[in-house]
């Protein structure tokens, strides 16, 4: 069980993210991770923006714990998608020193998935007619010519998956990561595979590398 001053810290930050939520479309967790299925087989890969505070030494943390709930899962039970980002994410602040703690945590862990519907035209010629006559011997040319297009309007899905870490002590978000890219209808059958490979992309951002200790 947690302390009662962490349990009101946390009903406090589920109340806001649940804010954020509701101004987007919350994605099903198998379509978020067809989007990674997508852009790990690209070699671009999805588009990662990270935030951070530029004053906290994140050397010193040392404990974690995970957001109950987390706003991933679904009408208070576990989702896998959040099972998934759970191990992964574990296996990541763990390689970089960190313990999980669920009595007095440093850092509070949550994830965030929404979509937005992006549409976008383009115009295409697809035939196209000249015609011309000349007048008298001089060789002077003159006439009209009139083509046709065929617009195309296209409209998309773009998905995002955050990792957001909250200073429990400061009640801040001091790291954020979010990975971005198109979602298809496709999906795949090795989610946890997929999802280790979007948390450690994200995590390859982190100011502390694998391996690291925690600062004494």
């Amino acid at each position: 069980m947690y302390p009662t001053k962490l349990i009101s810290f946390m009903n406090l930050y589920t109340f806001n993210s649940r804010k954020l939520c509701n101004r987007v479309n919350v994605v099903r967790p198998m379509a978020v991770l067809a989007l990674y299925v997508l852009l790990t087989s690209c070699s671009s890969g999805p588009k990662i923006i990270v935030n951070q505070d530029p004053q906290i030494d994140f050397s010193s943390y040392r404990t974690y714990a995970y957001a109950q709930p987390l706003s991933t899962d679904r009408g208070g039970v576990r989702s896998v998608l959040s099972g998934f980002l759970m191990a992964a994410t574990t296996r990541e602040l763990e390689a970089r020193g960190l313990q999980p703690d669920n009595q007095a945590p440093d850092l509070l862990v949550d994830f965030v998935v929404f979509t937005r519907e992006k549409i976008q035209s383009r115009s295409q010629p697809n035939t196209s007619m000249s015609m011309h006559r000349g007048r008298g011997g001089a060789g002077t040319w003159g006439g009209y010519s009139m083509s046709a297009s065929t617009t195309t309007v296209t409209q998309t899905t773009e998905g995002t998956v955050a990792i957001d870490l909250i200073d429990v002590r400061r009640k801040q978000l001091v790291w954020e990561a979010a990975a971005t890219g198109r979602v298809t209808d496709k999906l795949r059958e090795n989610l946890e595979g997929v999802a280790n490979a979007a948390v450690a992309d994200m995590f390859a951002r982190y100011p502390v590398p694998s391996g690291a200790t925690p600062a004494p």
